[in-house]
């Protein structure tokens, strides 16, 4: 018989589905028979997996408490890391744009959005006291 190169198991809605890949990188499922005998020849178990599957020894329950817990945990730390990743890509940008754009230039865009607005303004007055004046409207 000729050893696998790694076997490892994946458990999905609760049924667990065992695999073994051999040396040429071929995937093929096998039963739970030939995974505990190639296990006990010393065929490596596949990392994530097989931790978790050290765990779960005779009460399957515990096992997939464990393997849901590792697997949660893997995730609240990449969902953490993207959140870090995203907030610093943010703060560069807005770096970024400020310097392309406005470093320097605070007196001329203040001054713009101001005339912007009191000619905004201005506009607004004088339509509404001609509308309220019934000459024009």
């Amino acid at each position: 018989m000729v050893l696998p190169m790694l076997v490892g198991v994946a458990i999905v809605g609760g049924a667990a589905y065992y695999y073994q890949k051999d040396k040429d990188g071929v995937v093929s499922e096998i039963t739970k028979d030939a995974f505990d005998a190639a296990v006990a020849a010393g065929t490596p178990i596949a990392q994530e997996i097989g931790d978790a599957l050290q765990d779960i020894g005779g009460d399957i329950k515990e096992g997939l408490v464990s393997l849901g817990s590792s697997i949660g945990n893997e995730l609240l730390e990449l969902i953490e890391g993207a959140g870090v990743a995203l907030v610093k890509g943010l703060d560069k940008t807005a770096d970024y744009v400020y310097e392309r754009t406005l470093a320097g230039r605070e007196p001329d865009i203040i001054a713009g959005f101001t005339v912007t607005i009191l000619s905004i303004g201005a506009a607004v007055y004088l339509y509404q006291s001609v509308k309220n004046a019934n000459d024009a409207f």
